[in-house]
């Protein structure tokens, strides 16, 4: 069972354990599988209802590098980033959030800086090839940490023990792992409610 196991069962009870649970197995939240391993549970929130197909996926699809310098595209992001941020700000209203980062430095205050200047971001990452799980305290820290994740400068996985959900950040799109599928529905309302799309 392993793997699946922790997922299903401990990482609710015990989310800040989980990390070395699954250091174990030489996994952790960033990197796991959910695709292949939950494919009944696993989901994604996007802009799009489906995926796109190719040309219209080089002309629809935007990325905070390629549009911080155009004012227009760059404002754009930005309200379509914060859909996302509303989206995992909701979740957290009836949850406890807890998230594990590629991130050493937690100094929030500190980070706040790097949500607009990336560069000198990279003196915040560890090492480590496993990194801890630790409670969000405020919506500041949530917010902070999506934007970057959002924006491709760190990976970011927030797990909400009390409605069973565990949701990876990285570009503009989130995926979901389920550990209740009686909550899909209320997940649903939350992404349509924002313009976004659980498919």
């Amino acid at each position: 069972m392993g793997v699946k196991k922790l997922l299903e069962v401990d990482i609710w009870q015990e989310p800040t354990g989980i990390s070395e649970k699954l250091n174990a197995f030489q996994e952790d939240l960033l990197s796991i599988d959910i695709e292949s391993e939950f494919p009944d549970r696993r989901f994604l929130v996007d802009r799009f209802p489906t995926v796109l197909r190719y040309p219209l996926s080089e002309t629809l699809e935007i990325f905070y590098d390629n549009c911080k310098h155009d004012e227009t595209k760059y404002t754009y992001y930005l309200r379509e980033e914060q859909r996302f941020i509303e989206v995992i700000k909701r979740l957290w209203t009836l949850s406890p959030v807890f998230v594990q980062t590629n991130l050493a430095d937690r100094d929030f205050e500190q980070l706040k800086a790097h949500v607009e200047d990336h560069e000198s971001l990279a003196k915040a990452f560890d090492d480590a090839l496993r990194y801890l799980v630790y409670e969000i305290e405020s919506n500041e820290q949530i917010e902070i940490l999506a934007k970057l994740s959002l924006r491709d400068k760190i990976h970011a996985c927030f797990i909400f023990p009390e409605t069973k959900m565990v949701v990876r950040a990285n570009g503009l799109i989130l995926e979901v792992y389920l550990g209740d599928l009686s909550k899909k529905e209320w997940l649903q309302l939350i992404c349509t409610t924002h313009g976004l799309y659980l498919r």
